[in-house]
């Protein structure tokens, strides 16, 4: 009896021709090449659609999606004929994302050689509190080892290719995974420290590699 919807940032990515613009303006920035990071997101339009469905009554509103097989895996929003239509009044909105929440770092936290690119990446996750603005509450499910995310979602990319559709290969998959290895490793930990005064209802929640709870 509940209304609901079920959207990831992933709906809110760039099409391909942005997000080849978006590459080109951050050339020497890898981490900008793919989607994924802070910036490869059309935040307008998300920020939009969670305003919709928050005031949404009777009439029917259609919520982007994206296909992540477009491009042999590289990917592209779908066409509006392929969006999912919901009517409201919606109940609950579940917004899935693997940044959603990441607090902004001090420039100086980051270093090596790659400090100036995630020095940009940092600048543009600002824009995405305006969707953290949003939520009611946060729940945030973690895991130990990073090992696990690149297994996951190599996982996600065979089943994808399973079912038919274009997808990267084993190679290219790893390879896009292990980008994100330094956000996970400088966002994660303040991530934690942010929820344990969050001003908002949250939870936190350990899964193991089998994604199954573990109990602290």
């Amino acid at each position: 009896g509940i209304n609901g919807v079920v959207l990831s940032i992933d709906d809110f990515y760039l099409t391909r021709g942005e997000q080849e613009k978006l590459a080109a303006d951050y050339s020497t920035n890898r981490f900008l090449q793919q989607r994924g990071y802070p910036g490869t997101h059309d935040v307008v339009l998300g920020t939009q659609i969670l305003e919709q469905l928050a005031t949404l009554g009777s009439e029917k509103l259609l919520v982007p999606r994206y296909n992540k097989s477009a491009f042999a895996g590289r990917g592209d929003r779908h066409k509006k004929s392929k969006w999912s239509c919901v009517e409201g009044a919606i109940d609950i909105v579940l917004l899935e994302g693997w940044m959603l929440g990441f607090p902004e770092r001090a420039d100086s936290d980051f270093v090596g050689l790659e400090k100036q690119s995630l020095q940009e990446v940092n600048r543009l996750l600002r824009s995405y509190h305006a969707w953290e603005e949003k939520l009611d509450a946060f729940i945030h499910l973690w895991t130990a080892k990073i090992e696990n995310i690149i297994g996951w979602r190599m996982q996600a990319e065979a089943n994808m290719k399973s079912q038919g559709q274009e997808g990267m290969s084993e190679e290219e998959c790893r390879a896009y995974i292990e980008a994100f290895r330094p956000a996970y490793e400088y966002y994660v930990p303040s991530l934690k420290d942010k929820l344990k005064t969050y001003e908002k209802p949250c939870l936190s929640l350990e899964i193991g590699q089998m994604r199954q709870l573990i109990e602290n």
